[in-house]
C-alpha cells in the first residue's frame, strides 16, 4: 500500500507539473560576459525538497525518465517565454542517460524544438554522472543526431567518479564541468591546481571547461589566472526563478 501510495503521489508531481526551475547564470572568465544558464529542478510538493531523493525515488518506481523528460520540457518552455529578456545565449539542461535513451526522448525533443523557435539561443544537455554509461558505441549514436540539430553536450562533474575520465574521452562533449570540489580551496592547493591544468591542456580548444561552485573571489582569481574558460557558482550569481 504505501508503495502504490508513493507511486499515486510521483505520478501526480510529474503530471500536474508540480515543481519549478531557478536558473543559475554561467559567465565567461576573460571578460565576464554572460554565456548563459543551467536550470535547476526545484520542488517543495509533499516534502519533496530533496532533489536527489526525489530522482532516487522515481528511479525506484520506474518513473525516472518520465519527471526527467517532463523537467526538461518545462524548463524549455519558461526560458523559451523568458528569451527576448535574458542576454546569455546558451541554457545548460541536465538528462540522465538512461533518458537520452529511452526511445520516446528524440520524438519529444523534435516536438519541442519545433515548437520552440529560439533565435539565436543554445540548447546544452548536460549528461548527469549519477547514472553510469555502460555502452559508450550506443551513447554516440545517439546524441549524433541530436548534434546535427544543433543541440551541444557536457559532462557534469568532472573529477567526482572516475566513470567521468572515460566519458571525457568517448563522448567528446562541448563542455565539461570540474565538480565543486576543485573549485574550494583552489587558490591554496598546488594539487588542485596541477589537476585543473591538466584537464585545460587535454581540452585546449575543443572543449570548454566550466568551474563549478565558486564562492570565494581568492579561488575565483586562480581559476581565471589557469585559464579555466568559464565560471558558475554563488559568487557569481546564485539560482533564481527568470
Amino acid at each position: 500500500m504505501q508503495n502504490d501510495k508513493t507511486i499515486e503521489l510521483i505520478d501526480t508531481l510529474i503530471y500536474q507539473e508540480l515543481f519549478h526551475h531557478y536558473f543559475q547564470p554561467l559567465y565567461y572568465l576573460d571578460d565576464w560576459s554572460l554565456l548563459g544558464y543551467e536550470a535547476f529542478l526545484r520542488c517543495d510538493y509533499q516534502s519533496y525538497d530533496n532533489i536527489e531523493s526525489l530522482f532516487g525515488l522515481a528511479r525506484k518506481y520506474e518513473k525516472l525518465n518520465e519527471l526527467d523528460m517532463t523537467s526538461i520540457r518545462k524548463a524549455m518552455t519558461v526560458y523559451h517565454r523568458h528569451q527576448n529578456s535574458i542576454t546569455g545565449n546558451t541554457l545548460f539542461l541536465n538528462v540522465y542517460p538512461s533518458t537520452l535513451k529511452n526511445q520516446q526522448f528524440i520524438h519529444i525533443w523534435n516536438e519541442l524544438t519545433e515548437q520552440m523557435y529560439m533565435t539565436g539561443k543554445r540548447i546544452v544537455l548536460e549528461i548527469n554522472e549519477a547514472e553510469e554509461i555502460t555502452d559508450y558505441a550506443l551513447m554516440r549514436r545517439i546524441i549524433r543526431p541530436l548534434r546535427e540539430k544543433g543541440v551541444l553536450f557536457a559532462l557534469d562533474d568532472l573529477g567526482k567518479g572516475a566513470a567521468s575520465l572515460k566519458a571525457l574521452i568517448e563522448l567528446e562533449p562541448e563542455f565539461v564541468k570540474l565538480d565543486r570540489y576543485f573549485a574550494n580551496d583552489l587558490s591554496i592547493s598546488p594539487a588542485k591546481q596541477k589537476m585543473v591544468q591538466s584537464i585545460l591542456y587535454y581540452c585546449q580548444d575543443q572543449i570548454q571547461v566550466v568551474l563549478e561552485g565558486i564562492e570565494h573571489s581568492r579561488d575565483l582569481s586562480m581559476a581565471k589566472a589557469l585559464g579555466v574558460h568559464i565560471g558558475q557558482g554563488y559568487l557569481l550569481g546564485k539560482p533564481h526563478l527568470l
